[in-house]
């Protein structure tokens, strides 16, 4: 489909869905784990049909890297556009840890709270490590868990300083931690723009590391295993918009 085309539909796709998807996660948000898992799909397929209208193509690569069963997914973190990007490029049932003001938009946050995420404080003062409890028991539970321990989007292709909550949470639960590398979002949609521009996405699912027997004590290790995995799959925008 034409660019020029494609630009004015991706607002009318939106306006047009908000009411549908607000209503479906409703009625989904009453069937316990069931629901969550639909809603989970619903999104997937709405992500896809978003980016695509969008112009945003999607390369994709490393799916043969996907564990079986749980694990704790770490992402780098650029844009806006990363949680819609990963849920259409990684198929696995995932529930996020996520900023809590998230939780107050309209739909999107509706959605967060049918698929279970997680909401985060960030203050820095202790005050999460009650979610990261919470964390644990829903991996414990089964479910898969996607986090950016960046914490916030960087500006450029720069890496900020991986949190070590995610390397806790797998230890203490025995989960791989499978780094996924997101390359080109910034250039699409960098921090605090409000438009997104079409063009290439590269989605890298890294080998996954294993915890097993590991020790907390090893959270700083394993965090800097995962940032080097990523820092080593990651491109930077200005390469893949040649």
């Amino acid at each position: 489909m034409p660019r020029l085309l494609r630009l004015p539909l991706v607002w009318v796709l939106f306006v047009v869905t908000l009411a549908s998807l607000y209503l479906k996660f409703a009625v989904l948000g009453l069937f316990g784990e069931p629901g969550r898992r639909t809603a989970v799909r619903v999104a997937r397929v709405w992500d896809r049909l978003f980016l695509w209208v969008s112009g945003v193509r999607l390369q994709v690569e490393g799916l043969e890297n996907l564990p079986q069963g749980t694990a704790v997914y770490m992402v780098n973190h650029r844009s806006n556009l990363d949680p819609l990007v990963f849920v259409a490029a990684v198929p696995v049932d995932t529930t996020f840890m996520v900023k809590k003001g998230l939780m107050k938009l309209p739909v999107i946050g509706m959605l967060l709270r049918v698929v279970k995420c997680i909401p985060l404080e960030r203050k820095g003062d202790g005050s999460d490590r009650d979610k990261v409890e919470l964390a644990v028991r829903s991996v414990e539970s089964g479910r898969t868990l996607a986090l950016f321990p960046e914490g916030t989007r960087s500006r450029d292709d720069s890496f900020l300083p991986f949190k070590k909550g995610g390397a806790l949470i797998a230890i203490r639960t025995g989960r791989p931690v499978v780094p996924v590398a997101l390359s080109g979002t910034n250039g699409l949609m960098p921090k605090d723009a409000k438009m997104l521009r079409p063009g290439l996405v590269v989605v890298r699912v890294l080998p996954p590391i294993e915890t097993k027997g590991l020790t907390l004590d090893q959270r700083d290790e394993l965090t800097e295993k995962v940032l080097q995995a990523i820092k080593s799959a990651y491109i930077p925008a200005a390469e893949l918009q040649k």
